[in-house]
């Protein structure tokens, strides 16, 4: 399959196509209605900053798990699934064409309480400020709730079958949406700790349907600690960490940045705690 790191070098009106054997997908061009190919504007949730980047992404090691898929479990399926994390060759991230080629839940008209869920891991902890997802008026979404947390149970789920998360397990919103949304619908918080988003909405297009949704979006920064910034900076080590920081102003007049250091940084000082060889000259605090 095409990578979309290569972006520069792709055709806007590309797209991903299954291979003759239907077994796999290749990068493609023409054939396919341009509506399809590329997500338009509407649909697309706008950046909190300038300094805020989409972690939802295949670029970046996003990946997502559903509780049902409208088009099934083969190639097909799975592909319109990925296309939550895909913007289109013009972003530089082609996305699957196959006919209607959006994700959609698949209709549970038997088990109205199971819940239509949406799971986005994205490989690593960051820090999130803005999560949402495109919204449509045909199968629109009737409710919707989004949580984040830094892990999930691997062991249970939720009496309405979600994944359960854990860690800094936080709750973004749990709303009614508007059956008239056709753009995008999003939370914000302060920067927020979170390697897994949780999505769980429902349809009213009909008793029991599955709801149209995607691309998804998790904005944020990079995971950093900081005493001032950062609300799950151990409480303990703030007095330590400042002290730290000091030894470290030196480094902004070389561009660093005082009071932001990355986290393997900071556990290699907090590392220093537990050794009974702790130096007792601060110089010896090194960065890594």
């Amino acid at each position: 399959m095409a990578s979309s790191a290569q972006s520069t070098l792709l055709d806007p009106l590309s797209f991903l196509k299954l291979t003759p054997d239907g077994d796999d997908v290749e990068l493609s061009t023409g054939g396919a209605e341009t509506r399809n190919i590329n997500c338009s504007e509407e649909n697309i949730l706008a950046a909190p900053s300038d300094t805020d980047e989409n972690f939802a992404t295949e670029e970046k090691g996003a990946t997502v798990r559903v509780a049902s898929c409208i088009w099934g479990e083969g190639t097909s399926g799975r592909e319109k699934v990925q296309n939550v994390l895909r913007l289109g060759a013009r972003y530089g991230t082609p996305r699957f064409v196959d006919g209607d080629s959006s994700f959609i839940f698949k209709d549970l008209t038997d088990q109205p309480n199971r819940s239509r869920w949406m799971l986005l891991d994205l490989g690593a902890v960051v820090s999130l400020t803005r999560i949402g997802t495109a919204a449509y008026t045909d199968r629109w979404i009737n409710t919707i709730r989004i949580e984040t947390g830094t892990s999930v149970s691997s062991t249970e789920v939720s009496p309405a079958g979600h994944p359960i998360l854990e860690g800094e397990r936080a709750v973004w919103g749990d709303t009614r949406v508007s059956s008239a949304l056709n753009n995008t619908l999003s939370f914000d918080r302060d920067y927020t700790d979170a390697r897994f988003v949780l999505f769980i909405v429902s349809s009213a297009h009909f008793y029991g349907a599955g709801a149209r949704m995607g691309p998804i979006f998790a904005y944020g920064k990079v995971r950093f600690w900081s005493p001032e910034t950062h609300h799950t900076f151990p409480r303990s080590f703030k007095a330590f960490a400042r002290a730290v920081q000091m030894l470290c102003r030196r480094d902004a007049e070389r561009g660093g940045l005082v009071g932001q250091l990355q986290v393997g940084v900071w556990e290699h000082i907090f590392s220093y705690l537990a050794r009974s060889d702790l130096p007792r000259d601060p110089s010896g605090l090194r960065r890594a």
